[in-house]
């Protein structure tokens, strides 16, 4: 592998081409094959891919034997893709990917939205090929002429990147193409781009979003291959008594020089899901190292007591009231030993605005396991957390089989 500095395009990048009307997915599904060209090798497949939302779809095996990627599926829907120091991780069915990567010691965690989602295809699994392969570091683009991906690693790849001059820019009535320009995207989420008079304009947009206190600022611009300018935006989110609720669309725009530069990437981080997301599975890993305080064969009023003392500010009073009346449905210490230590979470999914879906196992130890830190015994455990009355809280929790 060459010594190379390669910064991959994020999962939920846009990529344009500025000079052509080339579009990077074929439009709408078909059933007629779908090539790959990898490093310029006409690669032959036993699964063919298809197109699914302007995506193209690849099997695991294309993954690992092409790719030179660990790719793993568990039964849980989670699919795993990992290489050198990035790991992603999709969900069957869901419009997302958790990117991680390891730069120089410091670790990049990003959630983003992604355009198709992962499937189950017969006895395959599929996943979009282009998230994964620009975050293992390729170049993707797609031969419309020949209905096919290309996919190219390292050689056309710069080795250093050159950051891009830009400017912040106020849209304020002073140009009429670019106002009009603005006005028509402003409020669709995703990047928009303008080329005038040897400039870029670039349009990021979080689209509507129904409260005051976002701000969306464009980090930085990058080239990041030759031709290749690599836009990065943060979305964030003041919380506060003074966040008002109204529709509004947190916008940023920027220009910078055309001069080489053909085609567009993006990605914009919402520091708010990553932030929500952290702070449910918290609430999660407390609760669950409550469990080991709550005697579930203590005296009827001890129990309700020691319910309401270390469940009650983390679940919902109808849930705790249900505990309270039929305490063999409820987690707790049912034995002196082995005792529930803690919740290990497997999986955290955003299912709507207000409610997460964390699934996981409790582990339980004895003073043996809990001196040298192995397990005694895990069972499985699903819980959903919603935002109630603007606090996250635990709504549901339904105990599984013990592993």
């Amino acid at each position: 592998m060459k010594n190379l500095i390669k910064k991959a395009a994020a999962a939920g990048l846009c990529c344009a081409v500025l000079t052509t009307n080339t579009v990077y997915a074929a439009p709408g599904n078909t059933a007629d094959n779908i090539g790959i060209k990898l490093n310029n090798q006409w690669v032959q497949m036993e699964v063919n891919p298809f197109i699914e939302n302007d995506r193209t779809l690849v099997g695991l095996d294309f993954i690992r034997d092409e790719l030179g990627a660990e790719a793993s599926f568990s039964k849980d829907g989670k699919i795993t893709v990992v290489k050198e120091y990035t790991e992603l991780e999709f969900q069957t069915g869901k419009n997302y990917v958790k990117i991680q990567k390891n730069h120089g010691g410091s670790v990049l965690v990003e959630t983003l939205e992604i355009d198709a989602a992962p499937q189950m295809a017969g006895n395959e699994i599929f996943v979009p090929v282009r998230y994964v392969a620009e975050n293992l570091g390729a170049e993707v683009s797609w031969d419309n002429s020949i209905r096919s991906v290309i996919i190219k690693f390292d050689d056309d790849l710069i080795t250093v990147e050159r950051p891009i001059s830009f400017e912040e820019v106020v849209i304020d009535g002073s140009n009429e193409k670019l106002q009009k320009w603005h006005e028509d995207n402003y409020k669709s989420r995703g990047m928009h781009f303008l080329e005038d008079k040897g400039w870029i304009y670039v349009l990021i947009s979080a689209g509507e979003k129904t409260t005051a206190g976002y701000s969306l600022k464009i980090d930085s611009v990058t080239e990041v291959a030759p031709m290749t300018a690599y836009v990065h935006a943060t979305l964030t989110y003041a919380e506060g008594d003074f966040v008002a609720q109204a529709i509004t669309y947190p916008n940023a725009v920027v220009k910078f020089e055309k001069a080489n530069i053909e085609k567009i990437q993006y990605d914009m981080v919402d520091k708010e899901l990553i932030d929500e997301a952290a702070k449910v599975e918290n609430i999660v890993r407390g609760f669950g190292s409550r469990l080991k305080m709550v005697s579930l064969l203590a005296p009827d009023k001890l129990l309700k007591e020691s319910m309401n003392e270390n469940y009650g500010k983390l679940v919902t009073k109808e849930l705790l009231e249900k505990w309270m009346n039929n305490p063999s449905e409820a987690p707790g210490r049912a034995v002196s030993s082995p005792w529930p230590e803690r919740i290990d979470i497997e999986s955290s999914e955003k299912v709507s605005d207000n409610k997460y879906k964390i699934k996981g196992y409790i582990i339980e130890v004895t003073s043996v396991e809990k001196a040298s830190g192995g397990i005694a015994a895990k069972r499985e455990i699903s819980l959903d957390v919603e935002k109630i009355g603007g606090t996250w809280i635990i709504s549901n929790v339904e105990l599984g089989n013990y592993q």
